[in-house]
Order: C-alpha cells, then sequence, then structure tokens
C-alpha cells in the first residue's frame, strides 16, 4: 500500500460585537495505490500428500478521498464556548483483512525415520476488493470555564 497525501488549512477569528470566534477549514487529499499478492493452493490432495500450488493472485486498486474538515468556535461570554465542527475521514483496512495471512494445515505422515507432521494445505484469505473505512462525523458542544 502506497499513499501519497497532500492537506490545505486556513484560519479565521474575528469579533461579533461582545463575541469573539475563530476555527479553521481544511481538506486533507489522499491518493491510494494497492497491490495485493495472494499465494493460492489447489484442492487438498489424498491424506498425506500436499496440494497443488495454484499460483498467485494480483488485484492493483487505486483511489482518491477528499477528506474535509471544519472547526467552528464562538465565544458566547468570557466564560461560554460553543464548538461545532464536521469532518469526513477513512482509515485503511488491515492489509490482512485484503491480502489475508498465511494459513497452514498440517497432517501426520508416516516416514521410515518415524511419524511428522507436514504442511497439507494452506491458504492466504482475505479480500482484495474491500474498501476501506469512511466515516462523516460531527461534533458540538458547550464550554462553560469556571476560571480565566
Amino acid at each position: 500500500m502506497k499513499e501519497l497525501s497532500s492537506y490545505l488549512q486556513g484560519d479565521f477569528k474575528g469579533d461579533l460585537g461582545s463575541m469573539t470566534y475563530s476555527g479553521n477549514v481544511g481538506a486533507r487529499l489522499i491518493h491510494t495505490d494497492l497491490d495485493i499478492t495472494q499465494h493460492l493452493t489447489g484442492a487438498p490432495g489424498q491424506y498425506g500428500t500436499e496440494p497443488a500450488d495454484a499460483g498467485p493472485a494480483v488485484t492493483r486498486r487505486s483511489y482518491n478521498d477528499v477528506l474535509p474538515a471544519v472547526n467552528f468556535a464562538l465565544n458566547l461570554t468570557k466564560q461560554l464556548t460553543m464548538r461545532l465542527s464536521f469532518s469526513k475521514n477513512m482509515m485503511p483496512l488491515n492489509l490482512s483483512q485484503w491480502g489475508g495471512g498465511l494459513q497452514l494445515n498440517y497432517s501426520l505422515q508416516e516416514t521410515k525415520t518415524g511419524p511428522i507432521y507436514q504442511v497439507a494445505t494452506g491458504n492466504s484469505n482475505g479480500n482484495p476488493n474491500l474498501n476501506p473505512w469512511r466515516s462523516t462525523n460531527y461534533g458540538a458542544s458547550f464550554e462553560y470555564f469556571i476560571n480565566p
């Protein structure tokens, strides 16, 4: 996974008579390239034999996310502040959810020197077509400060 991020932010503040306000507006642009290689195995062989190697499956994806954010604070009095916020977020999945970790299954094989455990099957589960977590978030609060 390769990500290229760009940021832009602007701050503002001002007066509305006896009240003051401040905040910022910004955006984050993320371009993601995702290359996933999954190593596949064929159907299990007879007991004690290894399955055939089915070769790799390669998935290449890319996507863009524009993630705006706005924060606003209004000082209603010297002790009371109202805050409002909005943002969009994106979080990539755990790489094993896309490509899957290698899981091996073992079988007991009798040999001339005694029994041994050997790899009988294996798989690399995962779904390379899953999208990352995306959310839209809102926030509002009132803060009362008892001291300056």
